[in-house]
């Protein structure tokens, strides 16, 4: 799936849990690395999943503030700004 597809599905909470298991919480983190600091990018990331997970009915199981700044500390230092994931 390209980029472009996985970010649309993804915002429209159609994503599947295949698609958005460990490997696209990265995927995620590094496309937003892309394009914001890693700062940005962390707050970006934990409001975009946090949204996500309430949107699909899983908040509650799932979620936790501490965890989702990781995919972006993961990412950081191999964003080369436009690599492709």
């Amino acid at each position: 799936m390209e980029d472009g597809e996985f970010l649309r599905l993804f915002h429209d909470g159609n994503l599947s849990g295949e698609e958005f298991c460990h490997r696209g919480h990265l995927r995620l983190a590094w496309l937003v690395l892309s394009k914001h600091s890693r700062i940005e990018a962390e707050g970006i990331v934990a409001r975009e999943i946090r949204r996500f997970a309430i949107a699909n009915g899983f908040f509650e199981q799932v979620y936790s503030d501490a965890f989702l700044g990781s995919p972006c500390r993961s990412c950081d230092g191999e964003c080369s700004g436009g690599s492709e994931y």
